[in-house]
This record gives structure tokens, sequence and C-alpha cells, in this order.
């Protein structure tokens, strides 16, 4: 969707983010005030401080009494030399009581200097700098008026170290390849890197200032399905919620553009403030849809000559080209239940590539859940026979109707089926058994509400909870080590956990190492 920019344009506010100009003007500010306080409180009219450059070789002046109104004078001081070559050498303070009587003082200037104080501004044992006091009187200094500068000395490393914090600060964000923004309290932007200006096609000058939630509206009229994450991200804004990691579709410039954002309040000593993380995900969302279209088309194109299989291996068991003996009987139908797993397995790359692709939607209809049970066990009973596995159905007779995608439930329990058969060792049993359950409302204003509740059960050797915990992810196996026999794509899972969560319903897992496992999914009872 459009992000409504304009709000964003109109409110043009005189802020941007801080750059490296004020920064430093904003360091030169506090020196110079410390200095102001320093030679006042020493009753001297000559007092500065000087800081190393980027070579570290060098100390520059920073500020300076007296100012009388001018920009400080930036001295520089080669550390191997003088009295800042000697403080950063040996990183204590020294008093020269008699400037003429010590060598390491070098006359600058025509201010007359008898004596002078010049304290190490060190941080973590790095020398930063010098705090320098100076009087034209001989023996001018006291050990408290040392000690008062040590304190001033102290201020200045805080106000210096802050300082490159920041500056340092600012150059992560912006070079940061993220778009950051702060948002303050009042749910306007505080500020924002380069990053995020670019992304979302503003100017930081009128982002601003500008309202937070203003960049993330949609029309009210638009029911497109991107505006409900739209109005997530708003809504988190509005009320200074956490948002988690969510992605958003924008048209930005005339170009769709995926983009995934997360809101962080973060507990600050004076008003809250709100951090916005924002990455553009559009290249990723791409390669995904690429992806899942040449899934599907390959899909697509295997399962034509697959039906064409299954069908001529169905006339041949129907008897059309003959009678067949028991041996090629056996065959056929073994090739039958191969042809039958391939497509199974079709029809899940099929629906991993509709639901990355935003394509998978429900078909409901009225349904018997028996006969999809019966259907599922069906397409898997020569496999259990092989294993010497038993299959079970529990289910009344007389089951209501249910109102579901008959076709993705029937997926559901072939994929649940064909891991308890991987599971569970010869001479076990599988039940699958169906109940509609009734859930307890949580509050006097709710109504109870119906479930069918399916478990597929099995006497298998169980899952350890390592496993359990990852277990409906994507392409994730349980080791062979587990007791499993079949080898399998680590999609089933997965798939279940999407359909079932699809129909508004969830998925669970109770199991016990050498005890067997119980796949539990239950579905809002729907009825037609």
């Amino acid at each position: 969707m459009t992000t409504n920019t304009s709000s964003i344009q109109d409110s043009h506010a005189n802020h941007n983010t801080l750059p490296d100009e004020d920064e430093t003007r904003a360091l030169a500010g506090v020196l110079q005030r410390i200095v102001q306080n320093a030679g006042a409180l020493l009753e001297v009219s000559n007092c500065s401080i000087a800081l190393t450059d980027a070579t570290g070789c060098t100390v520059v002046t920073r500020a300076a009494l007296p100012n009388l109104g001018r920009p400080t004078r930036h001295t520089r001081f080669q550390l191997n030399e003088g009295v800042a070559g000697w403080v950063a050498q040996y990183r204590i303070p020294l008093v020269i009581n008699n400037t003429r009587l010590d060598p390491r003082f070098k006359r600058l200037g025509e201010t007359p200097v008898g004596s002078m104080i010049c304290v190490p501004l060190i941080d973590h044992n790095e020398f930063i700098g010098t705090l320098t006091a100076s009087s034209p009187a001989v023996n001018a200094f006291s050990a408290r008026q040392l000690h008062t500068l040590a304190i001033f000395a102290e201020q200045a490393v805080l106000a210096v170290v802050n300082a490159r914090r920041a500056a340092q600060l600012h150059a992560i964000l912006t070079a940061s390849s993220d778009g950051i923004a702060i948002i303050g309290d009042d749910g306007r932007f505080l500020q924002a890197n380069p990053a995020y200006g670019e992304m979302f096609a503003v100017d930081l000058e009128q982002l601003t200032g500008a309202e937070a939630a203003d960049l993330f509206s949609c029309d009210d009229d638009c029911s497109h399905e991107s505006c409900g994450s739209l109005r997530t991200v708003q809504q988190a804004l509005l009320q200074r919620q956490a948002l988690p990691y969510t992605e958003i579709e924008l048209l930005i410039n005339d170009a769709s553009r995926s983009v995934g954002v997360s809101v962080t309040p973060v507990p600050a000593s004076g008003k809250p403030l709100s951090l916005m993380i924002a990455r553009d995900v559009t290249a990723v969302r791409d390669a995904i849809r690429v992806r899942a279209k040449f899934l599907s088309m390959i899909a697509h194109e295997l399962r034509s000559p697959l039906n064409a299989i299954h069908g001529y291996l169905d006339l041949v068991l129907d008897d059309i080209a003959g009678p067949l003996n028991e041996q090629q009987r056996e065959f056929i139908q073994r090739a039958r239940a191969g042809s039958e797993h391939l497509y199974a397995l079709l029809e899940d790359l099929l629906i991993i590539a509709r639901a990355d692709s935003g394509q998978l939607h429900l078909n409901r209809e009225e349904a018997s859940l028996e006969e999809i049970i019966t259907n599922a066990r069906e397409e898997l009973e020569i496999t259990a026979v092989d294993n010497g596995i038993s299959v079970a159905i529990d289910i009344a007779a007389d089951f209501p109707p249910i109102y579901v995608d008959s076709i993705r439930v029937q997926q559901v329990l072939r994929n649940l089926l064909s891991n308890a058969l991987r599971f569970t060792p010869s001479g076990g049993d599988i039940t699958v058994i169906a109940r509609v359950r009734c859930s307890e409302p949580a509050s006097p204003q709710e109504t109870q509400k119906e479930w069918v509740e399916v478990r597929v059960r099995d006497s298998g050797v169980g899952i350890s909870p390592p496993h359990q915990q990852r277990i409906f992810e994507r392409f994730y196996q349980v080791p062979r080590s587990e007791g499993g026999h079949g080898a399998g794509q680590g999609l089933g899972l997965a798939i279940v956990k999407m359909i079932v969560e699809l129909h508004g319903g969830q998925v669970l897992l109770e199991s016990t190492p050498g005890q067997g496992s119980t796949f539990i999914f239950t579905l809002p009872y729907l009825q037609p």
C-alpha cells in the first residue's frame, strides 16, 4: 500500500539529525563552561583545555580563558616536549611554582606566566588531553587548588567521553543499511538515520518532528490485506507498545516494496522513547516468490504424468487389460503406492509454494470426517502392512458433518499417519481418534465453543524433548539415532501446522521417549 508521505511532508519541522558540527559545537560549549568555572574558583584569568587530535601525537586547545567573546585559538602542542609532553608521559598532575626556573615550560604569547598547574585527562588509562591553569604570580597555587582542578578535569573527561560516544553512535547510524528511527513519547520522530529516509523516500528534515503513525496509514476504505499489517504498526506506535518483527507491503515511488519493521520501547531517564528498526526485504521477498513460482511450475508439470500413471495402474488393477495373477497384482499395487507417495510429495511442495507466495487459500465444504480419515489410511495401507503395523480408526458412526477443506485436512492426516508409521516398529499400532469437544468460556460474556479434536496416537519410539521443540519447523528431521526408519523431507509436520492454523485451529504434541507419541490437532466446529 502507498505510505502517507504527504502528511509527513506537510509537517516539516526545523529539526534534523544531529550532525558532526553540532556535536563539536556542543562539546566546545561544555568545555568552555568548565574552564570558566575552574578559572572563577581558582581566581585566575588563564585556564585552558587541550585534547589529543586524531594522530594521538598532538594536543590542541579546545577551550580557553580569557575568551573575550572570540572563538578559541586552536594552539597545538607536541606530546614529545613541554609541560603537556611530561604530563602525557607520566600521567600525573604537574605544579610549576616558578616557570622561569623550569625548563619544561615553553612560553607562548605575551601573557606573563609565573606559575601553573597542568592536570592530565585520563579515560580508562588513555591520555586524552590536559586541563591547565596559570597565574602571573609565582607560587600561586596550593594543594587545595590542585584538588579543585582535578575535579574539573574529571568533568572534562566525562564530557569528552560522552561526546565521542555520541559521535560513534552517529557514525554507526549513518553507516547502517537498516533504517533506524527514535520516536518520542508524543509519537513524533526525534531522529532518523539516512537509510530510514531513503527506505521510505522521505527527507529527514521533513521526517523529524512528524507523527510516526502517519507514515504507516492507508486509505480508510482500503480492504487490501496488507492494510492489516500497516494498522498493526500504526496501533503499536499510537499506543507506545512493543511490536515484534513484522513485514509490511508498501508502494514507494510507484514501486512495490517489502519492509520488515520492529518497535521497541526504550526506558529513558527523562521521557520514554521508542526505537524503530526497518529493513528492506524486497529482494528476499522476490527471491521467495521466484522460488515458489518455480516449485509450483515443476509440481504442476509432474502432476499430469503422475495422474496418467495412476489412471493406467488403476485400470490394470481393475483387470481391464486382462486378469492378473497374485504376483502381478502385488507388483502393480506397490507401483501404485509408490506413485501415491510421489503425488503426496508434490502436494507438499505445492502447498509450501502457495504459502510462500501468499496464495494458500481454503476451499471449505461440507465433509465427512470419517471418510477423510479412511481415505488417508487407505493411501498408506500398503506401507502399514509391509511394516506389520495396524492402523485403527475410533470415530462415532453418527459423527456430524464438518465444514472444512477436505483435501487439506486429508493431507494433514496423511502426513501425521506417515510420520507415525516412520517411528513405530513392526508389531506396533496406530489409532486415529476423533471427538467433538466443548471449551469452557473464559468470561460470562463469551459463549461455549465446540472444537473437532483429532488424535493420531502411535506406540512407537517417541520423540525426545529437544526435538519436540522443533518438530514443526520446515525441513527439520529427527535423527535416525532416535529410532525412526525411512527418510522424510522434513515438510510433513510443518504443513500440518500450516493447514491446521489456516483453519483457525492448533496442533500439539504429547510424547514420551519409549512410550509413543500423540499428535493432536483441533479445528473450530463449523457446521455446514
